[in-house]
């Protein structure tokens, strides 16, 4: 089995073919599509990363809808339904490193119910594993963030104490990933990386404000991204988005981007 699978792939949530997808590394989103009112107005829906907040048993899991009906799945079942083969039909999947959290497609396996409960003696096997491994080590190198809006930095010795101050881990690392574009309003890097160059890259499309205009092409107001300036003028941020686009007005309000 290969471990060291960094690219991240997209397959449809089975059963829910073009409206959500589920990542190898273990993010699931909604994809963009036009949502209809029961009034028949209708409105674009941007794709979207979904929350995938722990249970109660500590596994990540998130809702899912379709034909007005929701039901919660499990993250690390949607990953090894899309990515996994299961030949033997298996019914559970297992955490190779036994920790709830990474649903890396690496750290699942389909497996019987006997050997999903016996899988925590195996301790030899969990710590020579090379995501073990590898994330024992990066949970060593000092970590830097750099807000968004200030360019105030935050320094922590590891991407744990950033977790620990409230900064998730995996969140924290898939921005350093380039998975992920932010955590908290910071763009994250590991320290013995971070270079100027590579700040004002990742800061780059933060300071391409959104602009509201008014007849005259004043700015009135600006904003960090069309989310910020749909929420002041009150409407969903994809109608600001295609006031930039189309050169239309929203809120009757002119918006750019520069």
């Amino acid at each position: 089995m290969n471990y060291t699978t960094e690219e991240e792939v997209w397959k449809d949530v089975k059963g829910y073919e073009g409206l959500y997808e589920v990542s190898n590394h273990g993010r699931v989103k909604s994809l963009a599509r036009i949502v209809e009112y029961t009034d028949g107005r209708s409105y674009m829906k941007d794709e979207k990363i979904l929350s995938t907040p722990p249970n109660s048993d500590g596994y990540l899991h998130t809702q899912l809808g379709k034909n007005k009906k929701w039901k919660t799945y499990r993250v690390h079942r949607l990953v090894g339904e899309a990515f996994l083969p299961n030949p033997q039909n298996y019914p559970e999947i297992n955490h190779i490193d036994e920790v709830k959290d990474n649903n890396h497609i690496d750290n699942l396996e389909w497996c019987t119910r006997k050997q999903n409960m016996n899988h925590g003696t195996i301790k030899e096997r969990v710590w020579s594993h090379p995501n073990q491994v590898r994330a024992h080590e990066e949970s060593k190198r000092p970590v830097i963030g750099v807000h968004i809006k200030t360019e105030k930095e935050i320094r922590f010795e590891s991407i744990n104490e950033a977790d620990r101050n409230g900064y998730p881990r995996r969140n924290v690392d898939a921005v350093i990933r380039g998975n992920d574009k932010t955590c908290k309003d910071h763009i994250w890097f590991y320290e013995e990386e971070y270079t100027e160059e590579l700040k004002e890259k990742k800061l780059a499309p933060f300071r391409m404000r959104v602009k509201q205009l008014d007849d005259d092409g004043n700015v009135l107001n600006e904003f960090i991204d069309a989310k910020e300036a749909g929420e002041f003028v009150g409407v969903h941020p994809s109608n600001i988005s295609r006031a930039i686009t189309q050169g239309r007005k929203s809120k009757g309000f002119n918006w750019i981007r520069e």
